[in-house]
């Protein structure tokens, strides 16, 4: 540490009168002993080393304080080399790789904590991407089933019309069906009828038919008198054995005899 100073010229008198000639001893050396302890005592080992200027300005300034009315003059204060004890060098240094390794493990938990977030992002990521696929995988069967319901749903629709189709040409069938089979029936009902009409005639129903021919014969005014029936057409009375066995006289009784 280097110390640049003077005396007052205007002071001398006084500086060899109340200090003498040995002022360094006796004032500047002791007193920039005490100001350069103060001031360190206010600044850490590493402090010092980086605050050269800072410290020879405040040593500076504390000693001009400490010297007035002394009759010198303190120019400057010039640090040129700090050396502590190895005590605390020793002591600075394991500080020192002490600071250091924290802050490297306080880098490496800090890289680790980074890779971690970074790795739980990504994990999270992942799965928001794989919920969104899962979504977009159940909208697309819903849609699929949408469709397909939509799809089955017009088809039992199409078949129910081909359905209710059949059925009705069905029915329409089986109605003509049956109006056939019921005028087939119809028909031969009264042809049966017919056929029991002309097997069931009496030969009192025959002579009335033969009236009602001969009076269509006649026509109006015309009278009958019936005597011999040899004169009177064969044709209208059949020649059967149950229609002469109405008549007593047989064959011969049945002849008819007209007069006009």
């Amino acid at each position: 540490m280097g110390l640049r100073y003077r005396p007052i010229v205007t002071e001398l008198y006084d500086l060899d009168v109340e200090v003498g000639p040995n002022y360094y001893d006796e004032v500047i050396g002791p007193e920039f002993r005490t100001a350069a302890r103060g001031v360190f005592a206010r600044h850490s080992y590493l402090g010092l080393q980086q605050s050269n200027e800072k410290i020879e300005n405040e040593i500076e300034d504390e000693l001009k304080r400490r010297t007035a009315g002394n009759h010198v003059e303190i120019s400057s204060v010039t640090i040129e080399e700090i050396v502590g004890s190895p005590e605390i060098v020793n002591v600075v240094q394991a500080r020192l790789v002490a600071e250091q390794d924290s802050a490297r493990k306080k880098v490496l938990l800090e890289s680790e904590g980074l890779q971690q977030r970074q790795a739980l992002d990504n994990r999270q990521h992942a799965q928001e991407r794989e919920l969104e696929i899962d979504a977009e995988r159940a909208k697309r069967r819903a849609e699929a089933e949408l469709i397909k319901k939509q799809h089955e749903r017009q088809v039992a629709e199409e078949q129910a019309t081909i359905d209710r189709v059949n059925a009705e040409t069905e029915a329409a069938v089986r109605v003509t069906k049956a109006k056939a089979e019921a005028l087939s029936l119809l028909a031969d009902a009264k042809a049966k009828e017919k056929r029991a009409e002309a097997t069931a005639l009496t030969p009192l129903q025959v002579m009335m038919h033969g009236y009602d021919a001969l009076a269509k014969l006649g026509g109006e005014n015309t009278a009958f008198i019936f005597g011999d029936w040899s004169k009177v057409p064969s044709f209208l009375f059949p020649n059967t054995p149950a229609f002469r066995s109405l008549f007593p006289g047989g064959e011969e009784a049945v002849r008819p005899v007209a007069r006009r």
